[in-house]
């Protein structure tokens, strides 16, 4: 019974700190899945420019998504990297992407 008694409440605070590690998300899934494909199209859009009009229409476009998604950049780089770095979610959120880009045929 003593056992019980010292083994229960560290196993109650190890379960806590669990829990405490697991990231939570600025963005719901959906936004999350918008959001890959906002940075997708972006990049893919700055493909073959010269480094000054890449830059302009990333900062510009960069400022845009602050918008959309109330985050800063700072932010949204951390909401993809929390992602990147989550298997689970990634394959969830992947699901949702491809539903999206779907609909865009």
């Amino acid at each position: 019974m003593h056992r019980l008694k010292v083994i229960l409440p560290l196993l109650l605070i190890s379960l806590l700190a669990c829990k405490q590690r697991v990231s939570q998300y600025r963005l719901s899934d959906g936004q999350l899945a918008h959001l890959m494909v906002d940075l997708t199209l972006g990049e893919a859009a700055l493909t073959g420019l010269d480094s000054l009009t890449a830059d302009s229409l990333r900062t510009s476009y960069v400022a845009r998504m602050q918008e959309i998604y109330g985050l800063t950049e700072e932010e949204l780089n951390a909401e993809v990297k929390k992602l990147e770095l989550d298997p689970d979610k990634m394959n969830a959120i992947m699901g949702r992407i491809r539903n999206i880009t779907d609909s865009i045929r």
